[in-house]
């Protein structure tokens, strides 16, 4: 990654960074398209890694546009639970083609002084920068040039730049041992630590807990592979009124009118699903997506398969690649499945 930066070095009184990766899927950072090619988006999404670990990279990058002070007896620690990024493609009424880069962000800042972690402050956010495209050649150019690694540091520039890293911390105190054990604790997951059960959830909540509300529901497979779910009567379980289901081997998650298997990954899982040809071409929108209609383009011209990641922390799909910075929050979730 290039890490030279022509603006003004940021100033932090701290003698060194560091960071700790508490992201439950530690294994890349989201996903990019791989190149334009005469202005038209490959349809080949792929996993986006740093060249080394996010805990060293990421010090590296925040190291190459600030300043840190040798005399400071404090080191400013990163608690990061969240940082994905991903591309969204729009084609704008003049029709061009937009490029936004989101950055997903989940961290806690900390001054360590002592062996005393005083909290200074937390993001929670989806950072958006766009950049308009005037022409097929530039647009190419801008990708042949590598300019995500700089997209990148901009954002983490404006995210540190404006904050007051001087005045004295006045939230709480934690020991090395408390923070630790946090972190720890994050991952001790019961659908991690437990023998799966067989049932169906009703919630994201019951298939963290590896606690199925539906246990007497009877699998039917064909083919080895799962054809639906009938009830002791053997009566057909609607599926969509369910989150998602396990079959004592594998996990299932209800996504677009689909029983797609939930695939490991890191702490995390991934599923194999679709994007539509609007999502495609950048011109899907939250209303079209929350119709029925859009169900029927799945099967039409345009679908490609493509993984998408479950987010461990609330449940919903990454799908900033698609909608820029809105989420699942904004959209009707019941109709998606």
């Amino acid at each position: 990654m290039d890490t030279v930066y022509n603006q003004e070095k940021i100033s932090l009184p701290f003698k060194d960074i560091i960071v700790a990766d508490a992201r439950f899927d530690q294994t890349k950072l989201g996903g990019i398209y791989n190149k334009m090619i005469l202005g038209m988006l490959t349809t080949t999404k792929r996993d986006v890694v740093f060249p080394d670990s996010l805990k060293n990279y990421l010090p590296y990058i925040i190291k190459s546009f600030s300043t840190l002070s040798d005399t400071s007896s404090k080191n400013l620690y990163i608690l990061v639970k969240k940082f994905r990024v991903a591309e969204n493609f729009m084609t704008s009424i003049q029709g061009t083609l937009n490029n936004y880069f989101t950055l997903n962000i989940s961290a806690s800042f900390y001054a360590i002084q002592n062996d005393q972690y005083k909290k200074l402050f937390s993001i929670e956010d989806v950072f958006l920068h766009d950049i308009d495209i005037e022409s097929d050649v530039k647009l190419s150019l801008q990708y042949n040039k590598n300019q995500r690694a700089s997209i990148l540091k901009n954002i983490l520039y404006k995210l540190m730049a404006y904050k007051d890293w001087n005045n004295e911390p006045k939230g709480p105190l934690f020991s090395t041992v408390d923070v630790e054990t946090a972190i720890q604790k994050r991952f001790m997951l019961p659908v991690y630590t437990q023998q799966a059960v067989t049932g169906l959830y009703k919630t994201f909540l019951e298939f963290k807990n590896a606690s199925p509300s539906v246990t007497s529901a009877i699998i039917i497979y064909k083919n080895g592979k799962v054809q639906n779910v009938v009830d002791q009567n053997h009566y057909e379980i609607r599926l969509n009124d369910y989150w998602g289901l396990s079959d004592g081997t594998k996990n299932y998650l209800i996504f677009r009118n689909e029983l797609t298997e939930l695939i490991p990954c890191g702490k995390s899982f991934r599923l194999l699903s679709y994007r539509t040809k609007d999502e495609l071409s950048g011109r899907a929108t939250v209303k079209e997506v929350s119709s029925k209609d859009f169900f029927t383009t799945l099967f039409g011209e345009g679908k490609v398969r493509e993984y998408f990641d479950l987010d461990m922390d609330t449940g919903e799909i990454f799908m900033e690649e698609i909608f820029g910075k809105s989420s699942f929050k904004n959209i009707d979730n019941k109709r998606l499945k």
